[in-house]
C-alpha cells in the first residue's frame, strides 16, 4: 500500500512494505564503488551519514548525481517508490531515475592471452579473494518497474543487492539544500543534496565516442536488420540514453545526404541535436562527426569542421594497409584542401621501422599504446592524440575496477589527450569469433546467434573462433568480459529500448568531472586542477608491458578507492562554487562552444578548446 506524507519541506512517497525480513542494515555508497557481494559497509563515509540515516550529495547544475542503496540479505520484498526533492523556495528536483542493479558472474578472468590479465583485472581479483567475495559484479542497471529484473525484489542470505538513483539537477535550479526522505527495504532514508552556485556546460570538452552497429540494435531484439525502420523507438532510445550521458554513439556516416537526413536514422538530427529532448542538454548534439569525404560541404556549411573527420582504417598491420592509409589520406586533403581531418586507430610510430610513417596522410592517431609523455611533442608536429579501449588507464571489462570507465577523461586532461573511444557498445552477437563469416545466417535468425549477455558476461571470446577444425586455443585468446557493450537490449527485462551499464554511468560521472577541470583551467586555476587530477591517474607504470597488458612504453595508473574520485569531485566543485556562477559565465565565452578534438588549425588555434 502506497502513503503520502508530508515530511518536512519535501512530499515524499513511502511504500509499505510487506514480508521484510530482518537483515544486516543497509548502506549507502558513491556511484563508482562495484560493490561485491559480501561487501560491509566501510568504516566512515562522506556520503553516507548512517547515525541519521542521511545520503549527503553535491551537484552543480547540469548534472546527475547518484547513490547506490545497499541491502544485504537475507530480506524479502524491497522495493522504492518514486521521490522527488525539495529545495529553496519550494523549488522541487523531480527527475530522480530509480534502478535495480542486476550481477552478472564472471567465471572466466578477462586476458589478452595467456598470462596477460590486465593489471585492474587481478587487482579486483585479489579483492575478491581478500573478502571471500564471488566474481559476481553489478552491471545491468534496470528501470524499477520493468516488467522483469526490476523490483520488487529479494536479497539472499549473505549477498548484497544494489538500487541505483540518478537524480538530474536542472540547469535553472535554484542553488542550496534539496531534501526528501524515503523507505527502501524496510528502513528509511534521507537525502540532502547541495546544489552549487555554477552550471556544467552542455557539450563536453572531452568528447567520448562509440561505434554502434544496427544491426547489433536489432539482433539484441531478436530481429533481422531490414526491421530497424520498424522498431524506430528502441532505435532512438539507444541515441538519447548515449546523450544523455555524454557519449556521442554512431552508427557511421555514409551514403549520401537523403540517406543520413533520412527519418529512419536521424543521424542529421544526432549531430544537430534536434533529436533530443532531455533531460540533459535538449537541442545539443554529438561532438565528433565521423564522415565520408563527400559530405564535406555539409561539414563545412554545418560548421562541424572543428568536430567532423573521416575514419580512414581501422588497426592497419601491414605495409600495405599503411600505403593504403596514405594514399586514401593525401587524397582527400587534396580533395578538401586539408580542411578535413584523418583518422586512425594506430600508433603515432610505425608499427615497423620499413613502414611509412602515416603522419603525412593523417591528423588523429587514436591508440593506447602511445605514451602520454609523447603527446606534446605530437601535438607540435600538428597532429593530436585520442586515446582507445583501455587507453591510458586498464581494461573496459565488467570485472576491472568500479573508477576505471571515469578515469579516461581525468587521464585526457593530465595527458593532453583530446578523446576517447570504444570500438563498440552494443555488441550482443560475437561475429567476429563465436560466428565469424555468418552475418548472413545471423540476420535471418538473430535469435540463435544472439549472446545471453544477462547471464553470460563474456561476450568477446577468440576462444570461440574456428581454427583448423576445432576452436582457437584460449591460450592465445582475448577474452574479454563486457568488451564493445556498454548498452544491453531491454528485450530481456521489458524494456523497448537499452538498459544502462554500470560502466555507462561511469563513464557519465567522467565526462562530467572533466568539465569541473576544464572550467578550474578557463578560470586560471588549471595548477589546482591538476593537482587533483594528478592525485588520481598520475601513477605511472613504465615497462615493456603496459599497466593493462597492452603495448606501450609508459601508461598512467588510477586509483582504485572509489570513495577518493568523489572527494576530489567535491573540492573541485567547492573552488568552483566559492567564484559563482556569473564570474564564470563573463569569463567562459562561449558558454557552450564546441570542443576541437581533431585538432583543426583553423579553430581555437589548434588547441582542444
Amino acid at each position: 500500500m502506497a502513503v503520502k506524507l508530508r515530511v518536512g519541506i519535501a512530499w515524499v512517497v513511502v511504500l509499505a512494505l510487506a514480508g521484510t525480513v530482518c537483515a544486516a542494515e543497509t548502506w549507502v555508497t558513491g556511484p563508482s564503488h562495484r560493490v561485491l557481494r559480501t561487501e560491509k559497509a566501510p568504516q566512515g563515509s562522506e556520503l553516507w551519514d548512517a547515525a541519521t540515516r542521511t545520503i549527503k550529495l553535491f551537484a552543480a547544475r547540469n548534472e546527475f548525481a547518484a547513490f547506490q542503496i545497499v541491502f544485504p540479505g537475507p530480506r524479502q520484498g524491497v522495493n522504492l517508490a518514486p521521490f522527488k526533492l525539495t529545495g529553496p523556495d519550494g523549488a522541487t528536483l523531480e527527475h530522480v531515475a530509480l534502478l535495480r542493479e542486476h550481477h552478472l558472474n564472471t567465471p572466466v578472468l578477462s586476458q589478452f592471452g595467456k598470462d596477460e590479465h590486465p593489471k585492474d583485472v587481478l587487482w579486483l581479483n585479489e579483492r575478491c579473494k581478500e573478502l571471500g567475495a564471488p566474481r559476481e559484479f553489478p552491471e545491468l542497471l534496470v528501470p524499477l518497474d520493468a516488467k522483469k529484473y526490476g523490483a520488487p525484489f529479494d536479497c539472499a542470505e549473505g549477498k548484497n543487492e544494489l538500487i541505483w538513483a540518478d537524480i538530474f539537477v536542472p540547469e535553472d535550479a535554484k542553488p542550496g539544500v534539496y531534501k526528501a526522505e524515503f523507505q527502501a527495504g524496510g528502513e528509511s532514508f534521507k537525502v540532502e543534496l547541495t546544489v552549487w552556485n555554477f552550471t556544467l556546460p552542455s557539450v563536453s570538452h572531452f568528447p567520448q565516442w562509440a561505434y554502434i552497429g544496427p544491426e547489433q540494435i536489432s539482433w539484441g531484439f531478436g530481429q533481422p536488420h531490414q526491421k530497424i525502420p520498424e522498431m524506430q523507438d528502441a532505435f532512438d532510445a539507444y541515441f538519447q540514453m548515449a546523450h544523455d550521458h555524454r557519449l556521442s554513439l554512431t552508427e557511421g556516416f555514409g551514403y549520401d545526404e537523403a540517406y543520413i537526413k533520412g527519418a529512419n536514422r536521424k543521424f542529421y538530427d544526432h549531430y544537430t541535436g534536434k533529436a533530443f529532448k532531455g533531460p540533459f542538454a535538449p537541442g545539443f548534439g554529438f561532438e565528433l562527426v565521423p564522415v565520408e569525404e563527400q559530405f564535406f560541404e555539409l561539414v563545412k556549411k554545418e560548421g562541424w569542421l572543428n568536430r567532423a573527420f573521416v575514419y580512414l582504417m581501422d588497426e592497419p598491420g601491414s605495409k600495405e594497409q599503411y600505403d593504403e592509409i596514405v594514399a586514401k589520406g593525401k587524397a582527400i586533403a587534396e580533395k578538401t584542401g586539408g580542411k578535413l581531418m584523418r583518422f586512425v586507430t594506430e600508433q603515432f610510430e610505425p608499427s615497423k621501422p620499413d613502414w611509412p610513417h602515416l603522419d603525412q596522410a593523417v591528423d588523429v592517431f587514436c591508440s593506447g599504446a602511445i605514451p602520454p609523455g609523447d603527446i606534446p611533442a605530437i601535438e607540435a608536429k600538428g597532429n593530436v592524440v585520442w586515446t582507445y579501449n583501455g587507453g591510458h588507464m586498464g581494461s573496459a571489462a565488467i570485472d576491472a575496477p568500479g573508477p576505471i570507465m571515469r578515469s579516461h577523461a581525468w587521464a585526457g586532461f593530465v595527458s593532453g589527450a583530446r578523446a576517447w573511444f570504444f570500438w563498440e557498445a552494443g555488441y550482443v552477437v560475437d561475429k567476429h569469433n563465436k560466428w565469424k563469416g555468418q552475418s548472413k545466417n545471423i540476420n535471418a535468425d538473430p535469435a540463435k546467434f544472439v549472446t545471453d549477455v544477462w547471464n553470460n558476461p563474456l561476450n568477446f571470446d577468440e576462444a570461440e573462433k574456428p581454427y583448423k577444425g576445432k576452436k582457437y586455443p584460449a591460450d592465445w585468446s582475448i577474452r574479454i568480459n563486457g568488451d564493445g557493450l556498454l548498452f544491453y537490449p531491454g528485450k530481456e527485462a521489458g524494456v523497448n529500448g537499452p538498459i544502462a551499464s554500470f560502466r555507462l554511468k561511469a563513464l557519465r560521472h567522467g565526462a562530467q568531472d572533466f568539465e569541473y577541470l576544464y572550467l578550474l583551467e578557463k578560470m586560471g586555476k588549471r595548477d589546482e586542477a591538476f593537482a587533483e587530477a594528478k592525485k588520481l591517474v598520475g601513477g605511472e607504470s613504465a615497462s615493456t608491458a603496459s599497466s593493462d597488458g597492452q603495448s606501450g612504453k609508459l601508461k598512467l595508473d588510477y586509483d582504485k578507492d572509489a570513495a577518493h574520485w568523489e572527494s576530489a569531485r567535491v573540492r573541485l566543485g567547492q573552488m568552483l562554487h566559492a567564484i559563482g556562477d556569473a564570474a564564470i559565465r563573463a569569463k567562459v565565452q562561449p558558454y557552450n562552444q564546441y570542443p576541437n578534438p581533431v585538432g583543426h588549425p583553423d579553430y581555437f588555434g589548434g588547441k582542444r578548446y
